[in-house]
C-alpha cells in the first residue's frame, strides 16, 4: 500500500487581508464615535459604543481575524437597531 499526496498552491494575501480587515475596523470605528457624540443619545447605548471601540483596542494587540470583526459588526447592527427604536422610523444619519 502507498500513500500518495498531492500539493498544491493556494495564494494567500496577507497584506490584503489586512488593509480590509483596517478598513472595516475604521469604519467600525468611525459610527462608534458618532454614537458616542452625539448628546441626545440615551447613555446605555453610548456606553455600549464606547465598549464596542474597547473591544476594537484589544483586538489590535492579537492577530484579527475574519470572526472577530464579524463579533464587532454583529454589536454595532444591535446599536443601530437600538438606536432604530431609539429615534423611531426617522433614518439616523449616522446608519
Amino acid at each position: 500500500m502507498s500513500l500518495t499526496i498531492r500539493l498544491r498552491r493556494v495564494r494567500i494575501e496577507p497584506e490584503a487581508k489586512r488593509e480590509e480587515y483596517i478598513r472595516r475596523l475604521e469604519r467600525l470605528i468611525a459610527y462608534c464615535e458618532n454614537v458616542i457624540e452625539r448628546e441626545d443619545i440615551p447613555e446605555e447605548i453610548r456606553l455600549r459604543a464606547i465598549d464596542v471601540i474597547v473591544r476594537i483596542i484589544r483586538m489590535s494587540y492579537v492577530m484579527v481575524r475574519d470572526i472577530d470583526i464579524e463579533n464587532v459588526e454583529a454589536a454595532i447592527e444591535l446599536l443601530k437597531q437600538q438606536l432604530e427604536e431609539l429615534e423611531g422610523s426617522e433614518a439616523s444619519p449616522f446608519l
